[in-house]
Protein backbone atom coordinates (compact mmCIF):
# COMPACT_ATOMS: atom_id res chain seq x y z
CA UNK A 1 0.00 0.00 0.00
CA UNK A 2 1.30 2.98 -0.77
CA UNK A 3 1.17 6.31 1.43
CA UNK A 4 0.74 9.68 -0.13
CA UNK A 5 2.88 12.14 2.11
CA UNK A 6 1.61 15.10 0.67
CA UNK A 7 -0.92 16.71 2.39
CA UNK A 8 -3.25 20.04 1.53
CA UNK A 9 -6.18 21.83 2.24
CA UNK A 10 -9.31 21.35 0.66
CA UNK A 11 -11.82 23.50 -1.19
CA UNK A 12 -14.08 23.00 1.44
CA UNK A 13 -11.36 23.85 4.21
CA UNK A 14 -10.69 27.28 2.71
CA UNK A 15 -14.47 28.50 1.85
CA UNK A 16 -14.51 27.98 5.58
CA UNK A 17 -12.05 30.02 6.37
CA UNK A 18 -12.73 32.61 3.94
CA UNK A 19 -16.69 32.53 5.66
CA UNK A 20 -15.04 32.89 8.72
CA UNK A 21 -12.48 36.09 7.99
CA UNK A 22 -15.78 38.17 6.38
CA UNK A 23 -17.70 37.46 9.34
CA UNK A 24 -15.31 38.67 11.41
CA UNK A 25 -14.53 41.75 8.70
CA UNK A 26 -18.24 42.79 8.90
CA UNK A 27 -18.22 42.83 12.95
CA UNK A 28 -15.13 45.04 12.58
CA UNK A 29 -16.49 47.23 9.86
CA UNK A 30 -19.81 47.58 11.82
CA UNK A 31 -18.10 48.68 15.26
CA UNK A 32 -16.09 51.55 13.00
CA UNK A 33 -19.16 53.11 11.87
CA UNK A 34 -20.89 53.57 15.73
CA UNK A 35 -17.95 56.03 16.50
CA UNK A 36 -18.46 58.93 14.22
CA UNK A 37 -19.32 61.89 16.71
CA UNK A 38 -21.37 61.70 20.32
CA UNK A 39 -24.21 63.48 18.64
CA UNK A 40 -24.48 60.71 15.98
CA UNK A 41 -24.48 58.27 18.18
CA UNK A 42 -27.28 59.82 20.52
CA UNK A 43 -29.42 60.31 17.30
CA UNK A 44 -28.92 56.47 16.43
CA UNK A 45 -30.04 55.31 19.32
CA UNK A 46 -33.00 57.66 19.31
CA UNK A 47 -33.60 56.59 15.96
CA UNK A 48 -33.61 52.96 17.17
CA UNK A 49 -35.52 53.23 20.76
CA UNK A 50 -38.35 55.07 18.32
CA UNK A 51 -38.50 51.75 16.35
CA UNK A 52 -38.97 49.73 19.29
CA UNK A 53 -41.09 51.75 20.77
CA UNK A 54 -43.63 51.44 17.46
CA UNK A 55 -42.70 47.84 17.98
CA UNK A 56 -44.08 47.61 21.82
CA UNK A 57 -46.89 49.02 20.46
CA UNK A 58 -48.23 46.86 17.80
CA UNK A 59 -47.10 43.86 20.00
CA UNK A 60 -49.16 44.97 22.91
CA UNK A 61 -51.81 46.28 20.80
CA UNK A 62 -51.53 49.65 23.26
CA UNK A 63 -50.72 53.11 22.33
CA UNK A 64 -47.46 54.19 23.06
CA UNK A 65 -46.55 57.93 23.45
CA UNK A 66 -42.46 58.84 23.64
CA UNK A 67 -41.56 62.35 24.98
CA UNK A 68 -38.73 63.66 26.60
CA UNK A 69 -38.22 64.20 30.11
CA UNK A 70 -35.66 66.57 30.00
CA UNK A 71 -32.55 67.43 27.86
CA UNK A 72 -30.97 64.17 27.82
CA UNK A 73 -34.05 61.14 28.47
CA UNK A 74 -36.77 59.58 26.73
CA UNK A 75 -39.39 58.13 28.05
CA UNK A 76 -42.52 56.01 26.76
CA UNK A 77 -46.16 55.98 28.65
CA UNK A 78 -48.92 53.64 27.27
CA UNK A 79 -52.69 54.30 27.58
CA UNK A 80 -55.83 52.77 25.43
CA UNK A 81 -55.34 56.18 22.86
CA UNK A 82 -53.46 58.52 22.10
CA UNK A 83 -55.73 60.80 24.62
CA UNK A 84 -55.95 58.70 27.22
CA UNK A 85 -54.53 58.61 30.75
CA UNK A 86 -50.99 57.32 30.21
CA UNK A 87 -48.80 55.00 32.38
CA UNK A 88 -45.05 54.90 32.47
CA UNK A 89 -43.22 52.08 31.10
CA UNK A 90 -40.72 51.81 33.33
CA UNK A 91 -38.69 49.40 31.11
CA UNK A 92 -38.37 51.71 28.03
CA UNK A 93 -36.86 54.49 28.80
CA UNK A 94 -33.80 56.45 26.71
CA UNK A 95 -30.85 58.48 28.54
CA UNK A 96 -28.31 59.62 25.55
CA UNK A 97 -24.93 60.57 26.51
CA UNK A 98 -23.66 64.25 26.82
CA UNK A 99 -22.55 66.41 24.88
CA UNK A 100 -25.51 65.26 23.00
CA UNK A 101 -29.07 66.85 23.94
CA UNK A 102 -32.63 66.67 22.80
CA UNK A 103 -33.57 70.45 21.38
CA UNK A 104 -36.72 70.65 21.17
CA UNK A 105 -38.41 69.07 24.54
CA UNK A 106 -42.33 69.82 23.01
CA UNK A 107 -41.49 66.92 20.70
CA UNK A 108 -44.03 63.95 21.14
CA UNK A 109 -45.12 61.58 19.17
CA UNK A 110 -48.00 58.23 19.66
CA UNK A 111 -47.66 55.04 18.14
CA UNK A 112 -50.92 53.29 17.62
CA UNK A 113 -51.46 49.76 18.12
CA UNK A 114 -50.94 49.08 14.06
CA UNK A 115 -47.55 51.30 14.61
CA UNK A 116 -48.99 54.58 12.76
CA UNK A 117 -47.76 57.38 13.92
CA UNK A 118 -50.13 60.42 15.09
CA UNK A 119 -48.35 62.98 13.10
CA UNK A 120 -45.66 63.96 11.55
CA UNK A 121 -42.90 64.60 13.99
CA UNK A 122 -39.20 65.33 14.31
CA UNK A 123 -36.62 64.93 17.54
CA UNK A 124 -34.01 67.13 17.03
CA UNK A 125 -30.74 65.88 18.60
CA UNK A 126 -27.72 68.75 18.96
CA UNK A 127 -24.63 68.55 20.39
CA UNK A 128 -21.17 71.07 20.47
CA UNK A 129 -22.63 73.50 17.99
CA UNK A 130 -21.21 72.20 15.12
CA UNK A 131 -22.55 68.72 14.77
CA UNK A 132 -27.05 68.23 14.25
CA UNK A 133 -28.92 65.27 13.75
CA UNK A 134 -32.56 65.21 12.75
CA UNK A 135 -34.57 61.79 13.35
CA UNK A 136 -38.31 62.43 11.34
CA UNK A 137 -41.10 60.36 11.79
CA UNK A 138 -43.93 59.89 8.95
CA UNK A 139 -47.48 59.07 9.96
CA UNK A 140 -46.83 55.20 8.86
CA UNK A 141 -44.43 54.83 11.57
CA UNK A 142 -40.95 54.92 9.85
CA UNK A 143 -38.00 56.75 10.75
CA UNK A 144 -35.32 58.51 8.98
CA UNK A 145 -32.21 60.29 10.70
CA UNK A 146 -30.83 63.35 8.62
CA UNK A 147 -28.13 66.24 9.11
CA UNK A 148 -30.34 68.56 7.09
CA UNK A 149 -32.50 71.51 8.71
CA UNK A 150 -30.44 71.90 12.23
CA UNK A 151 -29.69 74.89 13.13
Amino acid sequence: MKINKEQGFTVSHLLLTMALISILAATAIGDLKSGRTPVHDAALQTELFLKLARARAMSQTKFITVHPAGAWTLVAESSDSCSGTPENIADLSLTIKRPAQIAYLESSVCFNPRGMASENVSFTINGDGEHCREIEIALGGGTKMTGEGCQ
